[in-house]
């Protein structure tokens, strides 16, 4: 447990000590400058570790570590 914890903590650190919080598709769509239809179809290549993350597919508001993960793997921009 401490070990994850660590890491989180050092993974916030290096990227800025931003803390994420939960937001809807459309939100998340918003900062990306795109449709929801478009965000979800950049999602696809993840679909599988965000089913284990707990992603359901008709899921309207995306968990903070979510949004954390795409947020790092899209390289989208969301305001403070």
């Amino acid at each position: 447990m401490f070990i994850v914890y660590s890491l989180w903590y050092i993974d916030d650190y290096f990227n800025g000590g931003k803390i994420m919080k939960a937001m809807s598709k459309q939100q998340l769509a918003d900062c990306a400058g795109v449709s929801v239809r478009t965000l979800m179809a950049w999602c696809r290549p993840y679909a599988k570790k965000l089913e284990e993350m707990g992603l359901r597919p008709r899921a309207k508001v995306l968990e903070p570590h979510i949004v954390k993960y795409l947020v790092h793997k899209l390289s989208i921009d969301v305001p403070p």
